[in-house]
């Protein structure tokens, strides 16, 4: 908070030759803030490739950033660009985290549906090969349409 503390203090200075230079003062001190943010999320992504800390540490860290900046923002700086530039920071951080945690939900995903396509693809082999079943008959006993049945038959076991 001690960004708060000395924005403060320039904003309520009584001198009339410090209060010339209070624009100039704010910018210095929004720059030294956006240099801080940048030293910051380059630790919390160290930490987070690292495993030291878990997505939701880091997301809430990311968030305290912003929450912060756009309070600093509001109060002192009244800087668009800021707040832009802030939110690219924070961004470019934790969107490869949410796409890795993604990529790896995907995965699992796809290697359930990849299971259950294996389990109704060798149910159908069975029906349709050795209890001479149609695909009707498949369909209705697998609760599957009868596109899918024959589409399997056809494409995937190749009869």
């Amino acid at each position: 908070m001690r960004y708060r503390k000395e924005c403060a203090s320039i904003v309520n200075t009584k001198s009339q030759a410090k209060k010339k230079k209070i624009p100039d003062e704010l910018a210095k001190k929004s720059e030294e803030l956006k240099a801080t943010i940048q030293r910051l999320t380059d630790e919390i992504e160290k930490l987070f490739k690292n495993k030291l800390i878990t997505e939701d540490d880091m997301h809430i860290m990311l968030l305290a950033i912003v929450n912060l900046t756009e309070y600093l923002n509001k109060k002192f700086f009244k800087n668009i660009k800021l707040k832009e530039e802030v939110h690219v920071m924070i961004t470019t951080l934790y969107d490869p985290a949410l796409v890795e945690k993604g990529r790896e939900e995907g995965i699992e995903i796809g290697e359930k549906r990849g299971e259950k396509r294996g389990e109704i693809k060798g149910k159908i082999e069975i029906l349709y090969i050795d209890m001479k079943m149609n695909t009707r008959e498949i369909a209705k006993r697998l609760k599957i349409p009868v596109e899918k049945v024959e589409h399997i038959i056809r494409h995937e076991l190749n009869l």
